[in-house]
């Protein structure tokens, strides 16, 4: 399927919101295992769960 010019765009933004939530989740790991946060498992959570929306999203604009 061919897409127009706003459905890249949003897969532009999509993958880049995609990166920067694994950059969010890289920086967290990094401090918990530095003893700077605790208790980290909900946000991690969170974040698992909007990856998965995301890339949810992304395939449904390629389909």
């Amino acid at each position: 399927m061919l897409l127009d010019k706003q459905q890249k765009n949003l897969l532009t933004f999509l993958y880049i919101s995609l990166g920067s939530l694994s950059e969010l989740e890289t920086q967290i790991l990094i401090a918990q295992r530095l003893n700077f946060v605790f208790e980290t498992e909900k946000l991690l959570f969170k974040i698992k769960g909007l990856k998965k929306m995301i890339i949810n999203m992304i395939q449904s604009l390629k389909n």
